[in-house]
């Protein structure tokens, strides 16, 4: 700019006559003229940069708009920073990713325009002023977007402040209307019923009324939301066999693959969370079984389950580390018209099929194990019942009951196809979707096998004392050592039912706040008369969830660690050492 240049010359002119000054008395009174000059061009560059503030520096080139949001508008060439201080484009970007729910409900036709001329202003060669847009088409924008806007309780940003705009018509000020003069007249002259009849029909709102187009507000039906992001309409073709795809009772719409509930950032969190504790999990688990193998006898009964109880949880483990390496992609996603979504109500991939065998099946055989954990306690404690009689009398039962119901249970969920993708961890499960099918197939049979373990688990406690006296009137040396032994099983087996219990806890509470939350993503008249706020997950809850699931395979390794468990596999490291050095000294 030529009045910079001119303040930047007047700057060193005046720098150089006050060292002169300093340096030469005369030669500062020969220069007061050209100092008051100097000082004169200074001031006019401060006063022409002030009245020009908003002007255009000569310095920002025009560049072409690569903002994806901004690809259709009338102009392709901007220039950075914009009004808001956002240095490039990509800044902008992302403060207009926030205004995609309302692009994507298509709340008013100038609202990407609108929003466009002032993140990514229009440059020109030929005119360096900047050029906003009009007052009329903010107020228009604000007039069909700010109740929809309302409706998930939030403000018309001041940002967006229409009275900061010049009017339509301002001969001080050019601005940018999309429409013709006759409807975009000034703040004073608007017609107010005019600009609310072309405001576009969002289905289940209406504008003029500002109420719901059902009549009920709180009513949560089908018309009352639409399919917006982060969920995509289910095309007919594809959905045929689908005749429940619905999310929060949408008929056809489905939440895209890794974006709903949390963001990208917490995703990729959770999943390193989940494949932590599923290697973690399998690994421990893998190893009580690996110790049972080495010395079968140290698990007689009441102890035995526990290795079943490793057997299911190293499985579950599995189930969730595949997609977590794997990816999402045909285990809980699925692809739907041109983007992934979460699979839900459907049978789903052989994939898919083979997951939700590793993590619903086992999972609730491994709670099946720990009833009848705790159930051979019991016997043990306070029945008197020893190796022998259980194994006879019951062992065939355990197996029975622990592989037959979860294959009942995971039938039915087949025949009824129920079976969904977790949004989260990526897995083939049930009830990720589904309040009901949460309750029915994961909730009701965890809390039954919970309460059937505590009583067993209170029953055998109770006896405890009882068998103190009977150990003491016929083994006195023993007593203390087998009531320390039954104290210990009794004390393992209570400790488990804490993340049993967490993992319960963390389902009801998806199933009480759920649907309140795909509500508020894509429902903006559900909650309009009850008053409540729009409500988001907590992401530690879901944490909770996954790691209380995977700590119950770590928990039964704890048992088997023992000085005799090392006498056991310190023996079976020194055949493999001895073998292996016969082997050596042969070949030698």
């Amino acid at each position: 700019m030529r009045c910079k240049r001119n303040f930047s010359a007047s700057l060193l002119i005046v720098t150089w006559l006050l060292y002169q000054c300093t340096c030469d008395l005369l030669i500062c009174r020969m220069m007061i003229p050209l100092a008051t000059l100097a000082t004169l061009v200074m001031v006019c560059c401060v006063l022409v940069a002030g009245a020009l503030g908003m002007r255009r520096d000569d310095d920002a080139q025009c560049e072409r708009i690569t903002v994806p949001m901004c690809q259709t508008i009338p102009y392709n060439m901007t220039s950075m920073p914009n009004g808001f201080h956002d240095a490039t484009q990509e800044e902008a970007s992302r403060i207009l990713n926030d205004f995609r729910p309302l692009v994507d409900i298509g709340c008013s036709p100038d609202l990407v325009f609108f929003l466009c001329s002032l993140h990514v202003p229009i440059c020109l060669d030929n005119y360096m002023l900047p050029l906003p847009p009009c007052r009329s088409m903010c107020e228009r924008v604000k007039l069909c977007c700010e109740p929809i806007m309302m409706q998930f309780r939030y403000k018309w940003p001041e940002r967006l402040s229409c009275e900061r705009l010049p009017p339509y018509g301002d001969p001080e000020q050019l601005c940018m209307d999309n429409s013709p003069p006759a409807e975009s007249v000034s703040s004073d002259g608007r017609d107010l019923d005019l600009w609310k009849s072309a405001c576009p029909v969002v289905i289940g709102f209406d504008v003029k009324n500002g109420a719901n187009s059902t009549g009920d507000p709180g009513e949560p039906l089908n018309e009352s939301c639409t399919c917006v992001s982060p969920f995509v309409v289910i095309n007919t073709e594809s959905a045929a066999n689908d005749s429940e795809s619905n999310c929060s009772r949408i008929n056809k719409c489905a939440p895209v693959c890794g974006e709903i509930y949390f963001s990208r950032h917490d995703l990729t969190f959770a999943q390193f969370w989940i494949r932590l504790w599923s290697l973690v999990c399998s690994l421990f688990a893998f190893l009580t079984i690996c110790t049972f193998l080495v010395n079968r006898t140290r698990f007689p009964y009441p102890e035995r389950p526990i290795v079943f109880i490793s057997l299911c949880y190293m499985m579950v483990g599995v189930g969730y580390a595949i997609p977590s390496f794997l990816g999402h992609e045909g285990i809980g996603c699925e692809s739907r018209t041109d983007v992934a979504v979460v699979r839900q109500r459907n049978f789903g991939s052989m994939l898919c099929v083979s997951d939700f065998i590793l993590v619903y099946y086992f999972s609730m055989a491994g709670s099946l194990w720990w009833v009848i954990l705790s159930f051979s306690w019991f016997l043990s404690t306070g029945l008197g019942w020893g190796q022998e009689a259980i194994v006879g009398h019951c062992s065939l039962w355990y197996h029975l009951g622990a592989w037959i119901v979860p294959a009942i249970f995971s039938l039915a969920v087949f025949l009824t196809s129920s079976m969904d993708g977790d949004p989260v961890s990526g897995v083939c499960s049930i009830g990720n979707l589904d309040e009901m099918n949460l309750i029915i197939f994961v909730s009701a049979p965890a809390v039954t096998f919970l309460l059937m373990t505590v009583t067993f688990l209170a029953a055998g406690l109770l006896t405890v004392g009882r068998v103190r006296q009977v150990l003491t009137q016929n083994f006195p040396r023993d007593t203390r050592r087998a009531e320390d032994q039954l104290l210990r099983f009794g004390i393992f087996v209570a400790a488990n039912c804490i993340p049993i219990t967490f993992v319960i806890a963390c389902c009801l509470y998806e199933y009480l706040f759920r649907f309140t939350w795909l509500s508020g993503m894509h429902c903006p008249c559900v909650l309009v008369e009850s008053g409540a706020t729009i409500q988001t997950p907590s992401f530690h809850v879901f944490l909770t969830k996954y790691f209380m699931t995977l700590i119950m395979g770590v928990t039964c390794n704890f048992w088997v660690w023992s000085r005799k468990s090392l006498k056991a596999w310190k023996e079976v490291f020194d055949i493999f050492l001895h073998k292996h050095g016969k082997d050596t000294l042969q070949l030698t």
